[in-house]
C-alpha cells in the first residue's frame, strides 16, 4: 500500500521545468509523468479532447509524447491554459520525462564502475581501446542519422530489447498508428518515426552503430 501510495504521489508530482525546457504550444507551467500544463498567447492552437503528438525540448534532447488535451481555459485577454495528459505511457517514458523535467536531460545510458587496472596498464588500454573503435569503424560500412529521436524511445523498448521484442513493439505500433486505422492529424508524423526507429533497430550494423555513437 505504501507503494501504491509513493507511485501515486510521483505521478501527479508537478515539476516547474524552468527556462531550460520548451514545448511548440506553448510555455511550460509544469510537468508530471502523466502530464503537464502549458500557457499561451491568442488562439488555443488545440480543443478540448484533442489527441496529438507533442515534443517537448530541452537544449541536450527532445522527446516525443502522445497526449489529449483535457481542458483549456481562459486566463485573461488573450491568455489561456492548456492542461493535457500523456497516452500510453510505461514506466520507461515515466522515468524519461521526471529526467527531462528535473535535469533538461534524460540518462541513456547506466554507467558502472570501471574495473581497476594494474599501474602502467592504463596507458596500454586506452591505446588498445582507441585503435578497436577505430578498427570497428572501418570495417563498420552501416551510417545511421544520429540527430534523429532515440529509436529505443520511439518503439517503447529498453536498449537491451531482443530483435523479437523490438519486431513485436513495431507490429503493435504500427498497427495502432496506421493511417488506415488511426484517424487522428498527427498519425502520419507519428507512423513515419515508428518506421524509421524500426528501420534502424532492425538493422544489427546500425543499431551497433547507433548504440557506439550515441551511448559512447
Amino acid at each position: 500500500m505504501a507503494r501504491e501510495n509513493g507511485r501515486s504521489r510521483r505521478r501527479h508530482e508537478r515539476i516547474k521545468p524552468g527556462k531550460f525546457l520548451s514545448c511548440p504550444l506553448g510555455e511550460l507551467m509544469d510537468v508530471s509523468v502523466s502530464g503537464l500544463r502549458l500557457s499561451c498567447t491568442g488562439k488555443p492552437p488545440v480543443e478540448p479532447k484533442q489527441r496529438l503528438s507533442l515534443t517537448i525540448n530541452s537544449q541536450y534532447q527532445k522527446i516525443s509524447l502522445e497526449g489529449q488535451v483535457v481542458r483549456v481555459v481562459r486566463k485573461g485577454f488573450r491568455r489561456y491554459e492548456i492542461s493535457m495528459r500523456f497516452v500510453d505511457m510505461t514506466p520507461q517514458k515515466e522515468q524519461v520525462v521526471e529526467n527531462l523535467a528535473r535535469h533538461g536531460y534524460y540518462e541513456r545510458q547506466a554507467r558502472g564502475p570501471r574495473p581497476a587496472q594494474p599501474a602502467g596498464a592504463a596507458g596500454d588500454a586506452g591505446a588498445s581501446a582507441g585503435q578497436a573503435r577505430s578498427a570497428g569503424a572501418s570495417e563498420s560500412s552501416a551510417s545511421v542519422d544520429t540527430t534523429i529521436e532515440d529509436p529505443y524511445w520511439t518503439l517503447g523498448v529498453p536498449r537491451d530489447a531482443t530483435d523479437e521484442a523490438i519486431k513485436q513493439a513495431y507490429r503493435d505500433m504500427a498497427r495502432k498508428y496506421h493511417p488506415d486505422v488511426c484517424k487522428d492529424a498527427n498519425s502520419n508524423p507519428m507512423f513515419n518515426r515508428i518506421g524509421e526507429a524500426y528501420a534502424l533497430l532492425k538493422d544489427p550494423d546500425k543499431r551497433r552503430t547507433y548504440d557506439q555513437t550515441v551511448r559512447g
